[in-house]
């Protein structure tokens, strides 16, 4: 095999590995942001819901407070301050449901930074581009290899002391 030949197998091997290394990593962050989108989706409803209910509380304290002034000229009843409070709270309610949707999406946006970093790397590692040449002597008892490595992101054995 000619250094041309052994360079493109090894080149090979490299991208196979990294490859693989990155499918690890996507697999790992894949129940992560599954579980984000999930939760996103929840909350998603959760606003929807929310912005209904301050809706309906809107509409019900503009009746009430139609039907007071009506019933204030008329000499029937007062102003109520509960329907008003009720549109208040259902109002801060869309505010902090809304503040957990930007949560998470942030926190989803975090995690594929995350995600992009670590694949970035994984990408950026640099391969064989030229061989050293190693003249070994033989010893008289034989050969023995007890170490041998490519460099492709093998975890190496240890040598015996």
């Amino acid at each position: 095999m000619t250094e041309g030949e052994f360079l493109a197998r090894t080149a090979l091997a490299r991208r196979e590995a990294r490859d693989e290394n990155v499918d690890a990593l996507r697999k790992k962050f894949a129940p992560k942001l599954a579980a984000l989108d999930a939760r996103a989706a929840r909350v998603r409803a959760a606003v929807e819901k929310q912005k209904g209910q301050a809706r309906d509380a809107q509409f019900q304290t503009a009746i009430s407070v139609g039907s007071t002034i009506l019933g204030a000229l008329f000499g029937r009843k007062a102003v109520s301050a509960s329907t008003i409070g009720r549109a208040v709270r259902e109002g801060s309610d869309v505010t902090l449901a809304e503040e957990s949707a930007a949560a998470i999406t942030v926190e989803r946006e975090r995690l594929e930074t995350d995600f992009e970093a670590e694949s970035a790397a994984l990408l950026a590692m640099p391969g064989v581009t030229e061989i050293d040449h190693v003249a070994i002597k033989p010893a008289r008892g034989g050969i023995s290899v007890v170490f041998f490595e490519l460099g492709l992101g093998v975890i190496p054995t240890p040598r015996p002391a």
